[in-house]
């Protein structure tokens, strides 16, 4: 008898939405020795043709242009990379996961905790994963940045006291009456859930990944609701001598910035100025 062979491919993944992002990760796949884009969703079928046209050289020779349902409903797609405004999250999360389809999703994930943690339970009961779509976390330089900073007792640096970490571009008009990060039945967390997302989480990886006690926002501008530059003050821990403090500024209006401070109870700043996207 011969022995047994077994047979691996790659994991195919189907996106669900034609956002400009997608593009990038469409890219991203046809770069992977591990996985391919196999399929595209779109309500438009107009733009949704357009959209594979535009990117044919990153996708699978093969590509299949679907509706949402369809998609989701193919046996042959393993993963859905899902780009969609923010507020039709929760629907489609829970359909691909009762479908059986692992998920990427971009951020920000959900409007409320509460609302992702609904997703979440979903994916567990039906046995697929979850992922959100902060590509900085995957990058070496934060692996050494959270083992640098992982003990209260650090050698060199000492614990960090606080964090500041601005993130900003300075939009057009077009970008501020058109795209969906301002668009209240799109994306109504505006540039908090869009830069302030990114800043959180660098500081999240500072602090350990503790829970917040408390948090101070104010919104600085905004446009029918959509806050557009967000300042907030967030305190980690109150209990010791050096409170720890996570400051974040973001904004659609000013210069384009993506930086971090941290300043640590040694008298110590590591700080960077690309932590988003490495110049």
């Amino acid at each position: 008898m011969a022995p047994s062979q077994t047979t691996t491919h790659k994991l195919r993944v189907g996106i669900v939405g034609t956002a400009d992002i997608a593009k990038k990760n469409a890219r991203a796949m046809h770069e992977s020795a591990r996985v391919e884009c196999v399929a595209v969703a779109g309500r438009s079928p107009e733009k949704l043709a357009a959209w594979i046209n535009e990117t044919r050289p990153w996708l699978h020779p093969d590509v299949r242009a679907l509706t949402y349902d369809e998609l989701l409903n193919d046996p042959e797609i393993d993963a859905v990379y899902m780009p969609l405004p923010t507020t039709t999250h929760a629907e489609w999360v829970v359909k691909s996961a009762r479908a059986k389809k692992h998920i990427l999703l971009e951020k920000p994930v959900a409007l409320t905790a509460a609302a992702f943690q609904e997703m979440l339970d979903v994916c567990a009961a039906c046995g697929v994963r979850l992922m959100d779509g902060t590509m900085f976390m995957h990058g070496r330089r934060y692996e050494a940045l959270a083992a640098l900073l992982g003990t209260s007792d650090a050698a060199i640096t000492g614990a960090p006291a606080r964090v500041y970490a601005p993130f900003s571009f300075n939009s057009d008009a077009a970008f501020l009456k058109t795209n969906i990060r301002v668009s209240p039945q799109g994306d109504p967390l505006g540039a908090l859930g869009d830069l302030g997302w990114y800043s959180i989480r660098l500081g999240l990886i500072a602090f350990g990944w503790s829970r917040p006690e408390s948090a101070r926002a104010r919104v600085l501008r905004s446009i029918d609701g959509v806050p557009t530059e967000v300042e907030a003050t967030i305190t980690m821990d109150s209990s010791r001598d050096t409170p720890r403090v996570l400051s974040i500024f973001c904004s659609f209006h000013r210069t384009f910035q993506q930086r971090f401070e941290i300043c640590t109870d040694a008298e110590r700043i590591i700080s960077c100025d690309d932590f988003v996207l490495p110049y």
